[in-house]
């Protein structure tokens, strides 16, 4: 159910209580987290003022599989994911955030908001902001590829669907990644070493639909 119609004084700071107390109902330790409505517009639609976080499991982990069944409805988008290379504790800047990392994905997000009906930003944090899936790329060195100079287009059974560049996310992948890392701290007290951290859609999210996509980032 969506939280607000249940209890439409809801608050954010609510609403992460409750994605907090479901993601310890789920009997699996967590390996990243995900930032989500990033894009300003869209955080204007959905009634709130920045963007969202959410976590991710394992058993979201879709990289070897080259077909996916679902029963749920599915939201396709394009992303890139960072793996820390080191336990963070304290809060930190845009500057200093790719030091910290071993290396990035190229990433497509599987996201379900799975509400019944549509959703606000607050119901969305309190169901963990639509976390369902993801697909891992190879891992690329942030000293090697600069992530704000990646294009990336996904395709449908050979339809193009999106065209975007990766620094469009925020005011580029290092400032969405430091506000992901701390806005973990604030929630969670620390970011895990080898944690798994997706810095939020490149591009615009498409309904899955059965056949073939491809995502080319370069």
């Amino acid at each position: 159910p969506n939280l607000l119609t249940d209890d439409p004084s809801a608050t954010i700071a609510f609403a992460y209580e409750i994605q907090k107390e479901f993601v310890k109902q789920i009997d699996e330790e967590p390996i990243g987290y995900k930032a989500a409505v990033t894009a300003e517009p869209m955080q204007k639609m959905m009634g709130i003022e920045a963007p969202i976080s959410g976590v991710l499991f394992k058993s979201g982990d879709y990289s070897n599989r080259t077909n996916i069944k679902c029963s749920r409805e599915l939201l396709i988008e394009t992303e890139l994911g960072f793996e820390t290379g080191t336990a963070i504790t304290k809060p930190i800047n845009p500057g200093e955030v790719y030091s910290l990392m071993e290396c990035f994905y190229p990433m497509i997000e599987l996201a379900s908001p799975n509400l019944t009906s549509q959703p606000s930003g607050i119901d969305l944090i309190a169901s963990n902001s639509a976390s369902f899936g993801f697909i891992k790329g190879a891992p690329l060195n942030c000293n090697a590829v600069d992530p704000d100079s990646i294009n990336v287009n996904l395709y449908h059974e050979g339809t193009h669907l999106h065209s975007n560049k990766c620094n469009t996310v925020m005011s580029g992948q290092a400032y969405a990644l430091a506000w992901l890392i701390n806005q973990t701290i604030s929630l969670f007290g620390m970011v895990q070493s080898n944690c798994l951290l997706m810095s939020g859609s490149v591009g615009p999210a498409h309904p899955g639909r059965p056949g073939q996509y491809n995502a080319d980032f370069g």
